[in-house]
């Protein structure tokens, strides 16, 4: 659990990012990275989502609690500031663990491998 500095003006607010989940993908040549986790302030909880690759975009999606109410962060709290924590945390997470480091070298380890040909079918391998 991540406690995020204060993101209200009035320094009261503290929120806190749990992550929970982690995806890594691979495309032309670029790592992107999904980092997912409950976002919350004590009283209320919801569901945040940090995308890092070319663009860095934050979702913060609201729970439904078992009532059928649906629980929502506090009106006090700083959209873009909120925001802009959840990216630093979520990039802190990132390459404080390696990930991202890990999965540059196993990328380059799989693209030094050679292509090795059957001469009789003529066929890759």
């Amino acid at each position: 659990m991540v406690w995020l500095s204060s993101v209200c003006d009035s320094g009261e607010c503290h929120v806190y990012f749990e992550i929970r989940d982690l995806e890594l993908k691979y495309h032309n040549g670029e790592i992107s990275a999904a980092v997912r986790g409950v976002v919350g302030d004590g009283v209320d909880e919801n569901w945040g989502e940090v995308f890092i690759g070319s663009e860095e975009t934050v979702q913060i999606l609201p729970y439904w609690n078992d009532d059928g109410g649906v629980e929502c962060l506090s009106e006090r709290i700083d959209q873009q500031r909120l925001q802009a924590q959840m990216i630093y945390a979520a990039k802190q997470y990132l390459y404080t663990s390696d990930i991202f480091g890990a999965l540059n070298k196993k990328i380059k380890q799989q693209q030094e491998i050679p292509a090795q040909v059957c001469q009789e079918n003529k066929l890759a391998a």
